[in-house]
């Protein structure tokens, strides 16, 4: 047999349609890690904006340490409405945690901790019981805290040595691209951007 045979019976084989792996009332659960989140890059713009801030306040150079960074957990329940449609909820987690260093003198830390949680949606365009391949949006809100100490600068806080706040913001996750590999226990990859990272993987169980 050829391998333009081959490949015709795989492709047929990926989208028949007399077999889905998500049929209308399944469900899964799935945990995950993912890189690259929608926080990584707020506090990213965050730092920018703080260096800003307190250069022009105070006439010192205000840097962040690189890393520091804690890969973004997540763990994912959905249901089948309907054949390869599948809705659902997520609920990740992350904490970022980075010294401050003003004029390059280390000077200070800071840390948060964001929850975000969102409702989602995908599309299982190729499914059956052994691969899968989707896209998916997902919209919510994320939820934490962030802490910093500071000290040897000109900037006057409440609490100069440190200080907290709320961190509050609408979120999103668009996965671009998804594959599952697996049938009731699966590996899972997935290529997006948001809440979940740019690149998110972990194992998921169907039942």
């Amino acid at each position: 047999m050829n391998t333009y045979k081959k490949l015709t019976i795989l492709f047929i084989i990926l989208f028949s349609q007399e077999s889905f792996s998500q049929t209308q009332g399944t469900s899964e659960i799935n945990v995950s890690l993912g890189v690259a989140t929608f926080e990584d890059f707020r506090v990213a713009i965050d730092d920018v904006i703080s260096s800003i801030v307190t250069t022009v306040v105070s006439g010192q150079e205000l840097t962040h340490s690189d890393g520091g960074r804690l890969t973004g957990y997540t763990i994912h329940y959905s249901y089948a409405v309907k054949d390869r449609w599948m809705l659902g909820a997520s609920l990740a987690y992350q904490t970022v945690n980075r010294k401050l260093f003003l004029d390059n003198k280390e000077s200070g830390k800071s840390s948060s901790a964001v929850y975000s949680f969102g409702v989602e949606t995908n599309y299982r365009y190729i499914s059956n019981p052994i691969f899968q391949m989707y896209s998916g949006l997902g919209a919510g809100y994320a939820f934490g805290k962030s802490s910093f100490t500071l000290e040897d600068t000109n900037l006057e806080f409440k609490d100069k040595n440190k200080t907290d706040y709320k961190i509050n913001y609408f979120t999103f996750h668009v996965t671009a691209l998804g594959f599952r590999v697996g049938k009731k226990l699966e590996a899972f990859a997935e290529i997006g951007f948001g809440y979940k990272g740019i690149l998110n993987g972990g194992i998921s169980y169907q039942f």
